[in-house]
């Protein structure tokens, strides 16, 4: 197993190589949601979505939840963060 989890080079895996399981998890984790949220929603218990979480951050060595986010992006594993700033309204403009 450890072989499919990191690549020769020492690289973080492929996207291919995260479970179905754990992208539910990361899209979970992307929304900023706390574990009790997380865990009903999919149908885990507290104990099976940290095991996720803990496999998560073994792949993609991450240090933490939001870490593990970016990486996740960075990997083609989720899709890039949508902008934090809104496009202007034009009710706010200058004048």
């Amino acid at each position: 197993e450890v072989m499919a989890t990191v690549s020769h080079a020492g690289r973080p895996p492929p996207a291919a190589a995260f479970t179905p399981r754990e992208i539910d998890v990361l899209q979970e984790l992307a929304t900023g949601a706390k574990d009790r949220e997380i865990a009903p929603r999919l149908g885990l218990s507290g104990d099976g979505l940290r095991y996720h979480v803990r496999r998560i951050y073994r792949k993609t060595r991450a240090a933490g939840r939001v870490d593990a986010v970016r990486r996740a992006r960075a990997l083609g594993v989720l899709p890039p963060a949508a902008s934090a700033v809104p496009p202007p309204s034009g009710r706010y403009r200058n004048r």
